[in-house]
């Protein structure tokens, strides 16, 4: 899972400690993602009582078969990596979107439908939050999509590794940067299935 709240301040500090907590709870009754993000909106809805509003993407990959199965609380939808040996634009990249639900928080009783999608081997997944396509540098241009995926795309071959892939975007990030002090917090991983 992947989740980021609105706003900054003690606030949503306090509300990511809050959500933290309730889906420490969640993972060990787990059903699926939907139930998962059905039960995290209501904490986050009791809690911050329709004040603060978090997106969350929470995704269940079938370690035997590769399928992904999620659910979005409108949340970036993450990227589909494919295994290919060139320099990857756009169009070669999957996006999770799918069927996707408001933000938690937002609504009490708010649904969560699930999608799936079938991985092949060596296919890597990328989640984010909005902090790394909304940082700014010197000149208050923002990273933006296009820019992310320009840095991950380039010289990709059929090696790469979640490792390489972070730290691909960690260079991506410093050198757009450029020192500046972060606007927003981000965070970022990747996961990848391999066929055993």
């Amino acid at each position: 899972m992947i989740g980021d709240f609105t706003g900054h301040g003690l606030n949503s500090a306090m509300m990511t400690g809050v959500s933290r907590s309730a889906f420490s709870l969640i993972e060990d009754l787990y059903q699926s993602p939907s139930e998962s993000l059905r039960l995290l909106n209501r904490a986050v809805y009791d809690t911050a009582l329709g004040e603060l509003n978090m997106t969350c993407f929470v995704g269940s990959l079938d370690m035997e078969t590769g399928l992904l199965t999620y659910a979005n609380a409108s949340h970036e939808a993450p990227y589909v990596i494919p295994p290919l040996e060139k320099s990857l634009k756009i169009k070669d990249l999957n996006f999770l979107n799918g069927d996707g639900g408001l933000r938690l928080g937002q609504q009490k009783d708010a649904e969560y439908p699930e999608n799936t999608f079938q991985l092949s081997s060596d296919m890597m997944v990328f989640l984010y939050t909005d902090g790394l396509t909304e940082l700014k540098n010197a000149s208050d241009e923002m990273l933006g999509e296009r820019k992310l995926i320009s840095g991950i795309g380039t010289n990709h071959n059929l090696q790469v590794s979640t490792q390489n892939m972070i730290q691909k975007v960690k260079s991506v990030v410093s050198v757009h940067r450029q020192n500046c002090d972060l606007n927003d917090d981000l965070s970022f991983m990747a996961i990848q299935w391999r066929r055993s």
